[in-house]
């Protein structure tokens, strides 16, 4: 199978459209926060370090049998009671990705319908999004979870859109600000944004025999361009708005981009927000339906209403949330799936197996990163 057929293009699309969501969305303000250049640089780093977690997590996958999440592999090689770490840092981030979901989606759907006159609120609007997707989770609908075509077209569209919309206005200022001090600030959102490993499992079926000799290609296609489409992005809104730069992008460039790119901006970003939170919330409900055999009911309701509850209880600092969900429980999960990878490593030894090899000290200084970020947005949070 060639690099560029068919199957493997269509599996760096299905990793781009795992990883891509609504954390992209607050990249552009964190990265404002510290500076555009320093943030950058951030980014890069952090980029390469997720691709490195990324070929660990799809070498685990590719050398155990069968198919499983975070929590099934901690099973297999973690033993004892890790897999309730893995199962909890899973749910949470879900759901943490879920109430970012509602809040990014509420602003998007009250901004469409102020276009057409009505003022309603985006604490009403939210209620919309998770009606509507909550029945088509609960209905089981194809759509819910087979949306990752048009969103990953409408995604890739936007911002195709928004960045040669905006460059024109780029101030050269704007570009070069630093900000030493929060040097630090933009490291959640961006392990927000660049976390997802959960396509693999397909991407693997999708290559087929050729999964082991393609895998790396594929990641780092798709890794790639996710880092550039995130550094384009960026640059383009905070070119514009610089310390201006709003915790949801595009609400800055509106007052320039003028009402065209409004309507846009609001609707592709109401259809992406309502598409992956029902994509995410069937995952859940799956992982509650046939994981723990609970009724279809029960695993419905613990998919749905938790973010809900959340976001009702006054959660609704898009930016704080999905800052705290990158560094604390995405975190837990990166630190997890490092012990996994090198216990498979370690049983692949003793077998004489090859294993793809990454350095030991490159395990340990993700885990330092990872203990790193969650110790830095514990103590932010307690301050």
């Amino acid at each position: 199978m060639s690099p560029y057929s068919f199957s493997t293009i269509r599996a760096v699309f299905i990793l781009i459209g795992s990883i891509v969501g609504a954390g992209v969305f607050g990249v552009p303000y964190a990265l404002a926060q510290s500076g555009l250049s320093l943030g950058l640089l951030l980014l890069f780093v952090m980029g390469v370090l997720m691709t490195v977690l990324l070929l660990m997590n799809s070498e685990v996958i590719l050398q155990t049998p069968g198919r499983h999440r975070i929590v099934g592999y901690s099973k297999i090689y973690l033993k004892g009671r890790w897999w309730i770490l893995a199962f909890c840092g899973l749910v949470a981030t879900a759901w943490g990705a879920m109430l970012a979901y509602l809040l990014v989606g509420g602003d998007f759907l009250s901004s469409l319908f102020s276009l057409g006159g009505w003022q309603v609120s985006p604490f009403w609007c939210a209620w919309i999004l998770a009606i509507c997707a909550g029945y088509a989770i609960f209905r089981g609908l194809r759509f819910a979870s087979k949306a990752e075509v048009v969103v990953i077209g409408l995604i890739l569209f936007l911002f195709l859109f928004v960045v040669l919309a905006s460059a024109p206005f780029v101030q050269a200022p704007h570009l070069f600000t630093t900000h030493w001090s929060q040097v630090f600030f933009p490291y959640g959102v961006l392990l927000f944004a660049l976390s997802g490993s959960g396509a693999i499992p397909e991407i693997k079926d999708v290559l087929g025999k050729k999964a082991k000799s393609l895998m790396g290609f594929v990641i780092l296609s798709g890794m790639g361009t996710i880092i550039l489409l995130y550094a384009l992005f960026s640059f383009a809104v905070v070119g514009v708005t610089g310390s201006l730069t709003t915790p949801i992008a595009f609400d800055g460039l509106i007052p320039l981009l003028g009402s065209a790119f409004h309507f846009l901006v609001s609707l592709i970003g109401s259809l992406i927000t309502l598409s992956i939170f029902m994509m995410i919330g069937v995952e859940i409900k799956h992982l509650f339906r046939y994981d723990f055999s609970m009724p279809n009911g029960w695993s419905w309701a613990l998919a749905l209403f938790p973010p809900f509850l959340l976001y009702l209880a006054g959660l609704r600092e898009f930016i704080a949330i999905i800052g705290f969900v990158g560094a604390v429980f995405g975190g837990i999960l990166g630190i997890m799936s490092v012990g996994i990878y090198e216990r498979m490593r370690q049983k692949l030894k003793k077998e004489h197996h090859q294993c793809f090899c990454v350095p030991k000290w490159v395990s340990v200084l993700l885990i330092l990163v990872f203990l790193s970020g969650m110790v830095m947005e514990i103590t932010n949070l307690v301050r």
